[in-house]
């Protein structure tokens, strides 16, 4: 299904000049307030323009959409597989219909007690981590991108940037790129440490770095994809059903000074994140606020929760107590350790940050022909929880060179995590032998059911 205003349900576009409501602001008054002027014409513009569907955005609402599609197809039970935010729809759903809950899986899942207008305040520190890491990476290729040897290096070069958007905006193609657009691209270039999104991000830098030196520069087609989307409204539907969405489930401070004192204290540690991650919304100005309290989450409905990780988990059900035993890469998959898996959960995932990314692949060919639908990348990026432009780089390939090459792409960079034989353990023990009946398996994945 596509939820209520999502996709190819009725729109709820507040005709933004923007694709996105998250813009950094500050750390500088005046900064800020510039920030906070333009988060207040984005609630405006959803109030003039879509005031009388603003209250029925939440996630509540879309719940009981789901439990009605569910009566329509008279099915007693639903089973479910949600991405990124669809985790917190899923538990929502799972909460208010509890006895209608069959097998739910949750990707990536958001911290339900964290979800509302501020979910992405405590990623700053994360995103820092991150940030470092790629730069590493950066600079190990510094003879093809020329950005720092070192990866203090590397993160000069950023902050030299930062500084001269700062004074300047800078030129690239027919877009002016300002201080909080760089953060913007630096916050969804990380969300990815895979070697080719690594290199998108470094690509979008070196672009930047020769703006800075040289006047102006044109985009790659990657990083014009990111700039359209932030910097003018051909995408303003997505942002706008996403703060609809958010500010309808929970209310937000309307104080514009507790968001600044937030950011001004945080830049220590978050130095290129905080502006980006801690900063007010359209939420703080939002004309209606929620009319039903937040869902609190708690109950007994089982749910296997996955999260990639640099190493490999055996994840079990949420409800057990006792900690999931951790599998090292460098560790062989032992009969111990998967017999404890097998012994203590009735659904058991052996999981690697490879196999979401895959998965989500084989689902974008096998699921989103956009050639026959006419549907677009964007809508891709929200039914499969990813970036904008991923689904982009993945409708390029797929046009390109077709459904093998999505499906089986790979990319040079990191040697593999686990050998052969411990892919082979995992799939025996892990995955094929737990698989739910009824569900068939996608390019040798299990995709569970569509949410």
């Amino acid at each position: 299904m596509d939820p209520r205003f999502v996709g190819r349900s009725t729109p709820l576009d507040c005709d933004w000049p923007v694709g996105t409501w998250s813009r950094a602001g500050g750390p500088d008054r005046e900064s800020f307030q510039r920030t906070a002027v333009f988060e207040a014409d984005l609630a405006r513009r959803c109030a003039a323009r879509q005031g009388g569907l603003l209250p029925y955005a939440t996630t509540r609402n879309t719940a009981r959409d789901i439990d009605a599609i569910r009566a329509a197809l008279a099915e007693p039970t639903l089973s479910y597989f949600g991405y990124s935010y669809g985790t917190y729809l899923g538990a929502v759903y799972a909460q208010m219909f509890p006895t209608r809950a069959g097998r739910m899986v949750l990707d990536s899942a958001v911290d339900p007690s964290r979800y509302g207008p501020s979910l992405l305040r405590e990623t700053g520190r994360a995103n820092e981590a991150a940030l470092h890491d790629w730069a590493a990476w950066t600079a190990g290729r510094h003879a093809e991108y020329g950005l720092g040897a070192t990866e203090t290096a590397v993160l000069s070069t950023l902050d030299g940037i930062l500084a001269a958007a700062e004074r300047r905006p800078v030129q690239v193609g027919a877009f002016r790129v300002d201080p909080a657009t760089v953060r913007f691209l630096l916050f969804n270039g990380v969300a990815d440490d895979r070697d080719g999104p690594n290199a998108d991000l470094a690509a979008s830098v070196r672009v930047l770095d020769s703006a800075v030196r040289t006047g102006s520069a044109e985009p790659t087609p990657s990083l014009a994809e990111v700039l359209a989307f932030v910097l003018t409204g051909a995408e303003s539907a997505t942002g706008s059903v996403q703060a609809a969405i958010l500010c309808g489930d929970v209310p937000a401070s309307r104080n514009p000074a507790v968001y600044r004192e937030d950011i001004r204290a945080a830049m220590v540690q978050e130095p290129r994140f905080a502006p980006q991650t801690r900063n007010l919304g359209p939420c703080a100005f939002w004309p209606t606020g929620p009319r039903e309290q937040p869902t609190r989450i708690g109950n007994t409905t089982p749910a296997l929760i996955v999260h990639a990780a640099a190493r490999l988990t055996v994840i079990r059900p949420r409800f057990q107590a006792e900690p999931a035993p951790i599998v090292h890469p460098t560790d062989p998959l032992t009969d111990a350790s998967t017999r404890h898996a097998e012994e203590n959960s009735d659904l058991v995932l052996c999981y690697d940050q490879r196999w979401s990314t895959l998965e989500k692949r084989c689902r974008f060919i096998d699921d989103f022909h956009f050639m026959k639908t006419g549907r677009r990348p964007v809508d891709a990026a929200v039914e499969f929880g990813v970036s904008t432009q991923t689904a982009s780089r993945w409708h390029r390939t797929w046009q390109a060179d077709g459904r093998d090459a999505l499906a089986g792409a790979a990319r040079p960079g990191r040697t593999p995590r686990l050998s052969d034989e411990q892919l082979s353990v995992m799939e025996r023990r892990c995955w094929m032998d737990r698989r739910p009946t009824g569900t068939a398996p996608t390019c040798g994945l299990w995709p569970g059911s569509r949410r």
